[in-house]
């Protein structure tokens, strides 16, 4: 039974490790998608100056 626990606690710790490094992905995909719009909205600005 001791061994069950520990091998349950070991598979907890993996899943949260994973789910760390794949928030850390996705905080960093929201970020490079929100500069990207503000790069967007800053070029459609600059075309309708142009225009």
């Amino acid at each position: 039974m001791e061994s069950f626990k520990n091998d349950m606690k070991r598979l907890w710790v993996v899943h949260d490790e994973r789910v760390e490094k794949v928030e850390e992905r996705v905080s960093h995909v929201k970020n490079k998608v929100e500069g990207s719009d503000i790069h967007v909205m800053a070029i459609a600005v600059m075309v309708q100056l142009l225009e």
